[in-house]
């Protein structure tokens, strides 16, 4: 931070104590500048550095000001060594500077040329910079707050703060002849193209903006109004950076990638930048509204990491989700799951399902063993369908997902699971896990049934009971007729017992 001033002093004499203020005593020379004054003057500098600082922060001046207490150099206290008769003339100039660094400010008074002036004149300088202030008031893209003269200066600039931010200056008196074309990302109050709030003598100030007016809501013809892009590239002598816009995209503090456009252009998709990927983690672009753009703009890359299981509402009583999906998904990301009425045979011939090859050679073996009518058509050999699901996830980019099913009654055995695929019922294989049921599905939807693959329990017990009935009955007709053989009379047709029977 820099303290520019320059005191002129016609006679200097010591005095003991001085009650009046000291700004009695001094007088602004700096407007009465000329090409061959270098005395008190900043000129033709440029900054393109990132400045940080706490208050009064400016890309090529802090601040333009007396510490009237004391000198910062030596310590030498000017109360105690003025003359009531003196007469201290006051000259700090900027003239012909320009700023491209970033500005950051903690608190009051941040500005793309100088952060405070209390008095001097700033002419024919430019701000094409982001300025900022965490906690403070008073931004401007050329002066933050200004009791001085700014004359002939362009701001182009991206403004940040909290009350009293404007396109020249939070506050300015005495304002000719500044064109600006800003964006204002935060302000609370007193907002401006021009200035957050003003006083003195104002004459030829511009502005392009679609929102903002001059100072606070208020324009004023003749002294600060708003003008056309169009009408803003005619001004003679207008700086390059209004004629040309650019979008920078970064990532990570790495830049990716920059875009020039024109006022009032649209970005097509297929230009803009892929985010890099990070392990781990998705990631994109913290805006995706590329139309109308008319102004700079950095786009920064936003990283959040990968949610790797979507649960369905669906639970068991338990509470315990029906189905989980592993997959890499952000945080949009949603998973979709749907109970099918059970379906007759019929309805699903009519819907064209069919069972996969396998299956329907399987079928014809039992038809020609007479199993089945060959009028008939099987699609899960009688076995009992337990559920039916529609499932249908977020594309994550992955071509295959992981599917975890539980099943009714947390079975893990004497179940089979088919896909439906191409119209076409395959059994998938499956692993266990806990009390799920893990599979694999392709693509972002699947339709799958859940058929038990034990035997019916009723037709087993009634086989088992018939089996037994024959058993005991041979059992007892061994009793009751005692030892011997049966034989077959093929003239009676019927089983005969002899006892002591020889070949």
């Amino acid at each position: 931070m820099f303290v520019v001033f320059d005191l002129l002093v016609d006679t200097v004499e010591n005095v003991s104590e001085m009650d009046t203020d000291i700004r009695d005593y001094t007088k602004d020379i700096s407007t009465r500048d000329t090409d061959s004054d270098t005395f008190g003057k900043v000129a033709d500098s440029i900054n393109y550095g990132l400045i940080e600082g706490d208050i009064n922060v400016g890309g090529i001046v802090g601040s333009m000001a007396i510490e009237f207490e004391y000198d910062l150099e030596d310590e030498y206290n000017l109360i105690q060594k003025m003359s009531p008769n003196s007469k201290y003339l006051l000259r700090a100039i900027i003239s012909g500077c320009e700023n491209y660094g970033n500005i950051k400010s903690k608190k009051n008074c941040a500005g793309g040329i100088v952060g405070l002036m209390d008095f001097g004149y700033v002419k024919e300088s430019i701000d094409n910079s982001s300025i900022t202030s965490t906690g403070g008031n008073y931004i401007g893209g050329i002066a933050g707050k200004s009791d001085g003269t700014i004359r002939q200066c362009y701001a182009k600039s991206l403004l940040s703060g909290a009350d009293f931010v404007g396109g020249i200056a939070g506050y300015a008196t005495n304002l000719y002849d500044c064109y600006s074309l800003i964006s204002v990302e935060n302000a609370r109050e007193f907002a401006g193209a021009i200035a957050g709030e003003g006083d003195g003598l104002w004459e030829g100030n511009y502005f392009v903006h679609d929102e903002l007016a001059a100072v606070n809501r208020i324009s004023y013809a003749g002294k600060a109004e708003p003008i056309t892009y169009e009408t803003l590239l005619s001004v003679e002598g207008l700086p390059e950076i209004f004629k040309t816009f650019r979008l920078t995209f970064v990532a990570e503090d790495e830049e990716i990638a920059i875009i020039s456009f024109n006022y009032g252009d649209t970005i097509p998709e297929n230009q803009i930048p892929h985010v890099p990927k990070k392990e781990g983690y998705w990631g994109k672009w913290e805006t995706d509204d590329y139309k109308d753009l008319k102004f700079d703009a950095t786009i920064e890359a936003v990283y959040e990491q990968y949610i790797t299981t979507l649960a369905s509402k669906h639970t068991r009583d338990n509470g315990l989700s029906v189905i989980l999906v592993n997959g890499l998904f952000d945080k949009d990301a949603s998973l979709t799951v749907t109970e099918i009425e059970k379906k007759s045979e019929g309805e699903r011939i009519s819907r064209g399902e069919k069972v996969s090859e396998d299956e329907q050679n399987l079928i014809d073996r039992r038809i020609s063993k007479g199993e089945r009518d060959s009028t008939e058509i099987c699609l899960f050999k009688e076995k009992q369908v337990l559920e039916e699901w529609t499932v249908s996830v977020t594309d994550d980019g992955l071509t295959t997902r992981t599917v975890h099913y539980l099943a009714p009654a947390q079975k893990t055995s004497g179940i089979s699971i088919y896909l439906l695929q191409d119209g076409i019922w395959r059994k998938t294989k499956y692993t266990t896990k806990g009390k799920y049921l893990i599979f694999k599905m392709e693509g972002t939807d699947a339709i799958f049934v859940v058929i038990s693959s034990e035997k019916n329990p009723v037709r087993v017990i009634l086989i088992i009971t018939v089996i037994s009935a024959v058993i005991a009955t041979f059992l007892w007709l061994l009793r009751k007729w005692g030892k011997g053989s049966f034989l077959y009379d093929f003239k009676s047709n019927r089983w005969s017992h002899h006892k002591n029977y020889k070949s």
